[in-house]
C-alpha cells in the first residue's frame, strides 16, 4: 500500500508581520526630523520581493518617516488591499 505523502502535508503560507512602505512624493511629506533613507520602499517594490520570496501575506506598518499622517499608507491600501 502506498501513502501519498505530499498530498498528507500541510500547505504553509509564508506571512511577513511587519513592513513599512515609503515613497519621496511631495503629495505625501516626511516629517522634518525624519532620517529617510534616499531610496523609495514602494509596494510594488514589496510585491515583487514578496513573489521572489514566496511571502504569501504581508502586514504593512505605518513607517516613522510620516509620523501620525498615514494618508500615504491609506492609499498603498486602498489600491493593493
Amino acid at each position: 500500500m502506498e501513502i501519498a505523502v505530499a498530498s498528507t502535508l500541510p500547505r504553509y503560507r509564508v506571512l511577513d508581520p511587519h513592513v513599512h512602505v515609503w515613497k519621496h512624493d511631495p503629495q505625501f511629506p516626511f516629517t522634518s526630523d525624519s532620517k529617510v533613507p534616499d531610496y523609495d520602499a514602494t509596494p510594488e517594490m514589496l510585491l515583487d520581493l514578496m513573489h521572489a520570496n514566496g511571502i504569501s501575506k504581508t502586514v504593512i506598518i505605518q513607517v516613522i518617516h510620516y509620523r501620525y499622517d498615514n494618508r500615504y499608507l491609506a492609499t498603498v491600501l486602498k489600491q493593493y488591499p
